[in-house]
């Protein structure tokens, strides 16, 4: 799959120092497993002050979606068991009254189990269930029980929501599909969202770009979302967790809470972007990585407000793993070559002169006598490089 492009001069460092991260971030969460009833789960918090006993279906679903990434298979312990328990995919062991009637507790669920079988079916128990609970033609409200329905549809339910059933290839050409991407898409696009909304929101409609990306209003929305995004990273690229508050009317009135970090999910979004093109925001993005593996590898986990959340180390573990994809491109992997022809500087004549010797040096020790041709050749293929070169050590993010 191709991926966008990162071009800086510090990314292989950066990189190095994601890889890292990640191997002491899915460490962390397997040594926080959870056995209750011979299946594994994980609760709220991985440190050392959370309930050792808590657990539940969003620290359940983040830690299997990081395992998996992290090159652990599905039908092995402790992710099969912790997918076997699963409400409505699975036998449920753990199942707990509101886990089938809160849209940001289904569609963790279908997040999961996309993530372990690959690709999931209309017909999957969990993708079903989720989009049974759509508010109306532009997306999903907050709950949907068979008594009560919140039919207003929210932003950033909708947005979860659709990024989770990107996992089901058939959700993509299905109309109803296209509805809701129409609706997240104008509402970027008119700049009624706030930064959690354009995280998001640009991050759920990047994953139908396949099947959306020629329409006016999907390219609108996303590039509206992209330059407040950048925006807030050159002036404000903290790693705070915003609280979303959200009420529900199931037995009665209720207050439910969030917490995204949008920084963490804008950056993710941006790298999210067109294959082959290089990221909106580059440099924040490389920076807030960089801050973000300093924070990962001093408390072996990305810690905020002084707690360890297991939903927080998903966002971490895709953001890492998402900028490894880009730093690992092409055009990356061709900046050394950048470096040796410019030193730094711009010497064209450096390549092409280094050729045309090996070129004459070549003929020499062949015992040939010295043909233009081949030096000819070799002075235009160094010339080559040094364009190529010259565009992967000058590009910048666009």
């Amino acid at each position: 799959m191709r991926t966008p492009v990162l071009l800086d001069r510090q990314v292989g460092d950066v990189a190095n120092q994601a890889a890292r991260a990640r191997v002491l971030l899915a460490t962390r969460v397997r040594n926080s497993t959870i056995t209750k009833s011979g299946q594994s789960c994980w609760g709220q918090w991985l440190d050392n002050a959370r309930a050792h006993d808590q657990s539940g279906v969003y620290g359940t679903t983040a830690a299997i979606e990081i395992l998996i990434a992290n090159g652990s298979a599905p039908d092995q312990e402790p992710v099969e068991s912790a997918i076997d328990g699963l409400p409505i995919s699975g036998n449920g062991n753990q199942r707990k009254p509101q886990d089938e009637l809160l849209v940001f507790k289904v569609a963790a669920i279908v997040e999961a189990c996309g993530i372990a079988h690959g690709r999931l079916e209309l017909t999957h128990s969990a993708v079903k269930r989720l989009i049974e609970m759509r508010a109306d033609d532009n997306g999903w409200g907050g709950y949907c029980s068979e008594h009560s329905r919140d039919n207003t549809p929210a932003f950033e339910q909708t947005a979860v929501a659709m990024h989770a059933l990107a996992h089901v290839p058939e959700w993509g050409v299905d109309p109803r599909c296209g509805q809701h991407l129409r609706w997240l898409s104008e509402r970027l696009a008119a700049g009624s969202t706030d930064e959690v909304g354009d995280s998001l929101g640009l991050l759920a409609l990047q994953k139908y770009r396949n099947v959306a990306g020629e329409t006016t209003e999907w390219r609108n929305g996303v590039s509206a979302a992209q330059v407040r995004i950048v925006g807030r990273l050159k002036h404000q690229s903290d790693l705070s967790v915003e609280r979303f508050h959200y009420s529900v009317n199931l037995d009665g009135p209720a207050d439910k809470y969030m917490y995204f970090a949008p920084s963490i999910i804008g950056a993710l979004a941006l790298l999210s972007g067109e294959p082959g093109h290089s990221v909106p925001g580059g440099p924040e993005v490389i920076g807030l990585v960089r801050t973000l593996a300093s924070n990962v590898e001093r408390d072996r986990a990305f810690r905020t407000d002084k707690r360890i959340s297991t939903v927080d180390q998903l966002w971490v573990d895709r953001l890492f793993a998402a900028f490894l994809a880009a730093a690992r491109t092409p055009a990356n992997l061709l900046r050394p070559v950048a470096r040796i022809a410019f030193g730094g500087r711009r010497r064209w004549f450096t390549v092409p002169v280094g050729f045309v010797l090996a070129s004459i040096c070549a003929q020499v020790a062949a015992g040939d006598s010295v043909s233009f041709i081949p030096v000819l050749i070799g002075a235009f293929a160094g010339f080559l490089l040094n364009v190529l070169a010259s565009q992967v050590g000058s590009q910048g993010p666009g």
